[in-house]
């Protein structure tokens, strides 16, 4: 925001279709990893560790569809965010309009949002990368969480935008 004038420089909304990222597998793939090899170190009856591998295999493939891939019902696929805080997202094959909470987090390598979808008792949280949105798109998005003007957005955001 122009402290001067009062004026908001970038617009009103921005649009990011999210790609599949390579970070966020490379990063799922090591945390299972080392999950598995501090779960596999307990003194437990090999049932036991074959259930482990198994559990936590089965939430790292969750995890790489959902968040590496953008794929099934809770991966996030494109966002339409405007600057007073209102957000629209495809997950799956539905759009859901909902409001963009305080405490989303903003970072040029990391940036968490943090909204409640119409209608919901509970907020829901998505990642966004570097590597899933064109770069100036992505950079808008960040200024709207961080600098947005509406009620909700950019009230409690940490790191830099």
């Amino acid at each position: 925001m122009d402290a001067a004038s009062g004026s908001f420089k970038y617009s009103d909304a921005v649009e990011l279709r999210l790609a599949p990222s390579r970070i966020a597998a490379v990063g799922l793939v090591l945390a299972g990893a080392g999950t598995l090899s501090v779960l596999l170190q307990l003194p437990l009856a090999s049932v036991w560790h074959w259930a482990v591998t198994g559990g936590v295999a089965g939430l790292i493939f969750e995890a790489l569809v959902t968040v590496a891939a953008r794929r099934g019902p809770r991966g996030v696929s494109w966002m339409r965010l405007d600057r007073w805080g209102a957000l629209t997202v495809r997950t799956g094959r539905h759009l859901r309009a909902g409001i963009v909470q305080p405490r989303s987090f903003v970072a040029p390598w990391l940036t968490i949002v943090r909204w409640r979808p119409e209608g919901a008792w509970f907020d829901r949280t998505f990642v966004v990368l570097p590597d899933m949105a064109d770069a100036d798109a992505f950079r808008q998005a960040r200024v709207l969480l961080k600098w947005g003007e509406g009620g909700n957005c950019g009230q409690s955001n940490s790191g830099s935008g």
